[in-house]
């Protein structure tokens, strides 16, 4: 862990401390803690002035040695050379070098401003120091390599350099004391050492001039406030941006500071924002060939919020929306215009060139914004909007500050199992491949061509399909589609019920149904639909519900009726629902597919069930089962409370439950293997084959991804093609004056000199987001968008990559990272939190590039 040496200006102070500016990464909590330094421990001093030979004192604490046995210190003067530092060292632990070598491994700065551990090191003569503890963090201590220093430098000028604060003029601290630990090679390394010449990095030199070598700036990590990893990345990679970070280091950006926005933050965020740069950009110089000294960003974090409170506290977020609210905020604090005059924008005509419109459309957006994030970063989109009914072309150029490019990583494969309204017909699974931004009506669509196509089964005139758990299709489900005999499954239809009905054994009959906590379901949900008129019915419902589980069970769930008098009721035959019927004649594919001879009529087994109905005390969730009393209402009057929105829960006895279903022969569990028996459609079955587990959802960036590597120069296709928009993003045709389905074309029309490029790795389906890790291969120099550009620009169009914001993991836990090219040394640098690592630019790309930065050759 290294420090870093400050070349800050010295100013006479009588009792001035030396101080150790305290980098540390904290620990994950919720609010981080304040910023510490490192100090020396002052004594008295008199105030007649500075002494002409201050001295400093140095006590000293072995590794893995108890702090008992630990009775070693010296006094040294101030103005002694690194040399004479190291020789009263080893003379103070007795040590006598041997053939050049010395038995010392490294150094440590002890941290006495924690004030338990510095009341471990007083009071706990048994305490041991721990490397380990030394290395842990840096509120503990900080490693020395005083290897890298010249030994004839001052021990007062290599504490000054070490320092954030100051020191006196001559460069001492009179009266301080310091505290060190040193770590002693084992006996064997030290004779191998030995034997081999090799010097330790204590080992005295000889007295000549080394000057030290200058160290690159802008290496300082970030701390991790807690889940900021977001955060500092993009601040890493905004940070290597040239154009900007001198505006901000050359202090320009006070010239343009507008205080008077109310979209800005009265110039706050411009300033906390400069703060940090001249924090990262401070000159330092690290001991540390791989680590370099970190800051904290809590002051700006602090800051930002109160630009947008979506970023307050230290939940996870996405650091392209961090970036792109951080631009705005920056652009709004340092906007040019101070009064933002109105403008209307006219609807041009269609012969009116392009050249002329975009102009006129970037005009009226300078007219209001005018700053350097605009200078540097903002671009104009083309977009050509054609009504799909009457031809109409629209077209709008837009600014845009950043480039979200879809991944064009092949279709999206789904398995569906399809579910007939009818029990005596087999359920199907079904592959349905469908665009990854298709909705759920184009998903049915598909699965009714699919269907249609099948020999043995048809969605009847009159029918429609619903989707189970439409809410959060991931990956691993397994889609169920159920054929209902309503016309729509829409909420708001008053004519008919859609619910779905849960099993479940019988629950504990010494506790209410409010006070369930779990309960015991199996099998799988099914969806019906029922009139309403007919729940007036007491039999109706339970009749049909039976009808319905008598797909998934053994034995036959009707019986002949042997006397007409003592039957149960049954539908009736009317023309709305006249299929009720004809599942009581017909074979399905179970034991239970047996008709009397004779063909007398056949009614459901009576009492094999109870009926719950239940509904949502909070947010309804239609298809999700009940999972206890703190979130389900029960309704007594079964027929009079069923209703849209509400579910129905059938509760067996186990014994029938086991009787009917079946058991496993290992836990003696009812069996759900009927809710898993279907038919696979022919094409599904030459490509792939199933479990009774279910079908997985596979993607083109996965399992089967094409072997052609995707490029930038793909994904920018993609974003340039013809898009149909539907019903769902209509747009509003100004000659029809109605929403309509268009075609429409995004183009570039203007690069700016910063190119943000936003990989769309996240795509969100309701409630549930994917992360795609598919590799995109991106070029590292020469990005040529000449021919990606519509409008003309005088300026190259050739740009280079400057750093990139990854992000490695998923949608339940993941990590950035930032990699960039700095702008001291021009070599690329991993910024990892507070670790800061040289990297080479060929392991610059990969599959966790989320946000691409070019800058434009001049």
């Amino acid at each position: 862990m290294g420090l870093n040496l400050d070349t800050a200006d010295h100013r006479a102070s009588s009792t001035q401390q030396t101080k150790f500016e305290r980098k540390r990464q904290p620990f994950s909590q919720r609010a981080p803690p304040q910023r510490r330094s490192y100090s020396a421990i002052s004594h008295n001093q008199s105030d007649s002035g500075d002494q002409e030979d201050p001295q400093l004192r140095f006590t000293v604490y072995i590794i893995d040695k108890p702090v008992s046995t630990c009775n070693y210190s010296f006094t040294i003067s101030a103005n002694a050379t690194i040399s004479d530092f190291q020789s009263n060292l080893l003379k103070a632990l007795n040590i006598r070098p041997s053939s050049g070598t010395v038995p010392i491994s490294d150094l440590w700065l002890l941290n006495h401003e924690n004030t338990s551990f510095k009341s471990t090191l007083d009071n706990n003569t048994a305490f041991i120091p721990k490397r380990i503890l030394m290395e842990h963090s840096d509120r503990f201590a900080q490693k020395i390599d005083s290897s890298s220093f010249a030994t004839d430098s001052t021990i007062s000028s290599c504490l000054s350099r070490l320092s954030s604060a100051t020191a006196n003029s001559n460069g001492s601290n009179t009266g301080n004391t310091y505290l060190v630990a040193v770590e002693l090679m084992k006996d064997s390394a030290f004779r191998s050492s030995a034997q081999s010449s090799r010097p330790s990095p204590f080992t005295a030199r000889a007295r000549t001039a080394a000057p030290l070598t200058r160290h690159t700036l802008g290496l300082h990590g970030l701390q991790n406030l807690g889940n900021t990893c977001y955060m500092n990345s993009a601040l890493q990679c905004l940070s290597n941006t040239p154009q900007l970070t001198r505006y901000f280091l050359s202090g320009e950006y006070r010239r343009d500071l507008n205080t008077s926005n109310a979209l800005g933050l009265d110039g706050d965020l411009a300033e906390a924002y400069a703060k940090l740069l001249r924090d990262i950009w401070t000159p330092s110089t690290s001991f540390s060939t791989r680590r370099v000294g970190s800051i904290s960003p809590e002051k700006f974090k602090s800051t930002f919020e109160r630009f947008n409170p979506h970023f307050v506290g230290y939940l996870q977020q996405d650091s392209q929306e961090l970036l792109g609210f951080l631009l705005d905020g920056l652009h709004e604090d340092l906007n040019r215009v101070l009064e933002k005059p109105y403008i209307e924008i006219p609807d041009f005509d269609d012969h009116i060139r392009n050249e002329e419109i975009a102009d006129k459309f970037w005009s009226y957006h300078k007219s209001r914004n005018d700053s350097i994030i605009v200078d540097l970063f903002q671009g104009q989109y083309k977009s050509r909007l054609v009504c799909g009914e009457c031809k109409k072309v629209s077209i709008t150029f837009d600014p845009f500050m950043y480039i979200s490019l879809p991944l064009p990583v092949g279709k999206c494969e789904i398995n569906v199992v399809y579910v007939p309204y009818l029990p005596s017909h087999r359920q199907l699974a079904i592959k349905i491949q469908l665009e990854r931004e298709a909705t759920i009506k184009e998903l049915k669509q598909q699965v009714e061509k699919s269907v249609a196509a099948s020999p043995s089964l048809a969605i009847q005139d009159g029918h429609s399909a619903i989707a189970d758990r439409i809410r959060s299709i991931r990956p691993s489900d397994t889609i169920h589609v159920y054929e209902l005999p309503c016309p729509s499954t829409e909420q708001d239809d008053e004519d008919w019920i859609v619910f779905p009905v849960y099993c479940s054994t019988t629950l504990d009959q010494q506790a209410s149904l409010s006070a369930v906590v779990s309960i015991p379901q199996f099998g799988l949900p099914i969806v019906l639909a029922v009139k309403a008129e007919k729940l007036k019915d007491t039999s109706y419902l339970y009749n049909t519900i039976i009808s319905h589980m008598e797909r998934y069970c053994i034995p036959k769930l009707f019986e002949e009726v042997k006397s007409p008098s003592l039957s149960p009721s049954v539908p009736d035959t009317t023309a709305a629902d006249a299929d009720v019927l004809s599942y009581v004649q017909q074979p399905i594919h179970t034991a239970a597919a047996v008709i009397p001879a004779g063909g007398r009529p056949m009614v459901p087994m009576p009492n094999l069930f109870k009926i719950q109905v239940f509904e949502y005390k909070n947010s309804p969730e239609s298809f999700t089962f009940p999972v206890g009393e703190s979130q389900i209402h029960w309704y007594d009057n079964t027929q009079e409370s069923l209703k849209q929105g509400r579910g129905v829960l059938i509760e067996w006895t186990a014994v029938k439950a086991q009787q009917f279903f079946g058991t496993t022969p290992s836990t003696n569990e009812i069996n759900p293997e009927a809710w898993y028996d279907y038919d696979q459609d022919e094409q599904s079955a030459s490509t792939d084959s199933h479990t009774s587990s279910g079908y997985n959802t596979r993607y083109g960036n996965s399992s089967n991804r094409e072997s052609r590597v995707i490029t930038l120069s793909d994904c920018l296709d993609e974003f340039t093609g013809d898009e149909h928009l539907d019903d769902q993003d209509s747009w509003y045709c100004p000659r029809c004056k109605k929403h309509q389905r268009a075609l429409k074309k995004m183009d570039i029309w203007k690069l700016p000199e910063i190119i943000v490029v936003h990989l769309k790795r996240f795509s969100q389906v309701r409630h549930w987001r994917n992360k795609v890790d598919t590799m995109i291969d991106f070029p590292l120099k020469e990005l040529d968008m000449t021919d990606r550009v519509l409008g003309h620009q005088d300026e190259s169009l050739i740009y280079d990559l400057y750093a990139v914001d990854n992000h490695y993991g998923g949608m339940g836990g993941g990590h950035y990272t930032a990699f960039a090219q700095n702008i001291d040394d021009g070599e690329w640098y991993e910024f990892n939190d507070s670790s800061v690592t040289a990297m080479s630019d060929k392991d610059v790309k990969t599959s966790a590039a989320y946000l691409l930065f070019y800058k434009r050759r001049s």
